[in-house]
Order: C-alpha cells, then structure tokens, then sequence
C-alpha cells in the first residue's frame, strides 16, 4: 500500500477510488425566490445550483455532519500504511503532477 508524505507534511494514503453518492432532487420555487438566489449566486460568481447546494450545507452544519465508522478493510489498510510511514518504508514527494507521472 503506497503513502506518499508530501513536503508540507501531508500523509496521503491510495487505497482505491473513493465515490461519493449523490441524487437529484427537483425544487419547485416563486419565481422571485429563483431570481433573488439567482442573483446572488451570479455575485459571487457560482452557478445557481452551487449556490443552494452551499445555503443547504449552511443551514444544516451547525446540526453536526454524521460520521460513519470505517470498514475493517480501511482500517486494516491505514494501520499498514501507518506502520510503513513510521519504519520509513514511504515516499516524500514534492511535486506529486509529476510522482504520479513517472509511475
């Protein structure tokens, strides 16, 4: 399992694509709603659907985001790397554009 240390000291730990789910939902607002956030968004240079998904994390991150405990598999895989960053066995990279582009 590959741990790259980069030069500011970030541990970084491949242990495969991360995807992130997602799903649409369709959201039905007065016309002058739509155009106040509309406006808004054009402000600070967003397109509109960045700009709501932004007000909706807003709202709800003073609730607390949840946190999931990680697979046995993760876990496994992040005490290995871990274990190699402590016996040297990692990398330092200080340009990771072109470690990755000579693997």
């Amino acid at each position: 399992m590959p741990v790259l240390v980069l030069e500011n000291g970030t541990n970084w730990c491949y242990i495969g694509p991360m995807q992130t789910q997602t799903s649409q939902i369709k959201l039905t607002l007065p016309v002058h709603l739509k155009d106040f956030l509309q406006s808004k968004a054009v402000r600070l240079g967003l397109p509109l659907a960045s700009f709501i998904r932004y007000v909706l994390i807003k709202e709800v991150e003073t609730e607390g985001y949840p946190v999931f405990q990680a697979s046995e598999s993760t876990e496994k895989a992040y005490q290995g790397a871990l274990r190699d960053y402590k016996e040297g066995k990692t990398v330092k990279v200080k340009d990771i554009d072109k470690f990755f582009q000579r693997l």
